[in-house]
């Protein structure tokens, strides 16, 4: 693409198609009540934990010990989007994500949670 040396070059067509749904969308999420979204993602967390074996934490977020990466490998495997660093892997459950969701994070751990204690 040349682009024109002068102002002319930011004379471009703006994404339309994105600012057509970012209306709706914003609509769509501004009349969501925020006391259901809060028990939605806590209460897909606080089932993860239990399909697990931990307590409820009434937190969407879910952190686990994870030293040497294998949690993380197995979920990525898994198709799910996690997060992994300082040793540990997270999980965080919001309005897009539903049960199934949970089963398969929970599924794909199942061999392999808890981990096996690291020898010393």
């Amino acid at each position: 693409m040349n682009l024109a040396a002068d102002a002319r070059r930011f004379d471009v067509s703006p994404a339309w198609m994105c600012w057509a749904g970012a209306v709706p969308a914003l609509e769509l999420f501004a009349s969501a009540d925020p006391d259901e979204l809060y028990r939605h993602g806590t209460g897909l967390a606080d089932g993860f934990r239990e399909r697990l074996g931990l307590a409820p934490t009434g937190s969407a977020i879910v952190a686990l010990d994870d030293p040497d990466g294998v949690l993380r490998g197995v979920l990525d495997a898994a198709g799910c989007t996690v997060a992994g660093r300082a040793g540990r892997v997270r999980l965080s459950f919001h309005v897009w994500n539903d049960a199934a969701d949970v089963d398969r994070a929970a599924e794909a751990l199942a061999g392999v949670f808890p981990p096996a204690p690291t020898a010393r």
